[in-house]
């Protein structure tokens, strides 16, 4: 949890009193003892990343919370190219990005001609090593620790983006080790590649209507095969999706937090 002290300027220019806000990542206390509770109550408004983590704020610490999605700075498109592209922390454990799955679904996918792009830094040696594993003899790339120069060539250049944050999960159990917004799949849609997301955490909110969200495995290889070979469709959806990142840029972070603090 982290807090910003907002000093309002009454119309005379003097201080008045300061008002605090929480913002919210993720309540990831399950339940409030007396003391964090009497806390909370100190603060006069919540603020989250996403409506999934505003309604599990509510259903936790039985407060509301205003939602501000955190800014998303696009990346140009480039010429597009058969690449699916991942991005993400090479790390294992219950919030793991998936890499190892996300090779053995491309392993048997059939999606010839096509490359796969892991792009995240390398977190977890034994995580990064099972990795390189699974993807021996495939065309799998591996962009370990890229700076942010590579991430937007590859993700530039990608027609389709992967997310597995969450596969084999309960949403309702363990909704923590969802992906709790998810800035590099609007990251990814800015640059016109288009989403094939698992529908969990803030992927929904982000994706809308503008890719695909799928709840299982075998879902997620179909619509990855049928992207694949309709270029029509990923040029359309591709579109779709770069105009529906723009709703999370730094033009909108900058007026919905104007409407909250005014």
């Amino acid at each position: 949890m982290y807090r910003y002290r907002i000093a309002a300027k009454g119309i005379n220019g003097q201080n008045i009193k300061p008002l605090w806000f929480l913002l919210c990542e993720f309540p990831f206390q399950r339940r409030l003892g007396p003391g964090s509770r009497l806390r909370l109550a100190l603060f006069r408004s919540v603020v989250a990343n996403s409506a999934f983590t505003a309604r599990w704020i509510e259903r936790r610490w039985g407060r509301p919370a205003w939602v501000l999605h955190p800014p998303v700075f696009p990346i140009p498109p480039r010429e597009k190219r058969p690449w699916i592209v991942a991005v993400g922390r090479f790390a294992g454990g219950g919030r793991s990005k998936r890499q190892v799955e996300m090779i053995e679904l491309f392993r048997t996918a059939g999606l010839a001609g096509w490359e796969l792009h892991l792009v995240g830094t390398a977190q977890d040696p034994e995580y990064v090593r099972r990795a390189m594993e699974a993807a021996r003899g495939l065309p799998v790339v591996l962009h370990l620790d890229a700076s942010r120069q590579e991430l937007e060539e590859v993700c530039g250049a990608a027609s389709l983006f992967w997310h597995f944050t969450g596969v084999g999960e309960d949403p309702e159990e363990a909704p923590e080790r969802m992906e709790h917004f998810g800035i590099a799949t609007a990251e990814a849609m800015s640059a016109g590649a288009v989403p094939v997301v698992v529908a969990r955490g803030g992927q929904p909110e982000i994706v809308g209507e503008a890719g695909v969200l799928w709840e299982t495995i075998e879902e997620c290889a179909e619509a990855t095969r049928r992207l694949c070979e309709d270029g029509a469709l990923r040029a359309r959806l591709g579109e779709a999706a770069r105009r529906r990142a723009e709703s999370f840029a730094f033009p909108r972070f900058a007026e919905r937090a104007r409407e909250l603090f005014a």
